[in-house]
């Protein structure tokens, strides 16, 4: 929020770039980027076998 309403001195740092700005804005669009990842591919957990699955392979190998 301080990038947003730095007064004009702030303004007039070294090449008249404002880091806080900048810096909050990048952070807001890497947030995003995890976002859309998140809603994209979700992390799915690994399912362990249950019992049914066990006897089953246990029966097939004799």
């Amino acid at each position: 929020m301080t990038g947003a309403v730095d007064g004009r001195s702030e303004l007039t740092r070294p090449q008249g770039l404002n880091f806080n700005l900048r810096t909050g804005i990048g952070m807001l669009a890497v947030a995003a980027v995890f976002l859309a990842w998140m809603r994209l591919r979700p992390l799915t957990p690994k399912q362990e076998p249950g019992p049914e699955a066990v006897s089953e392979a246990v029966s097939e190998r004799g």
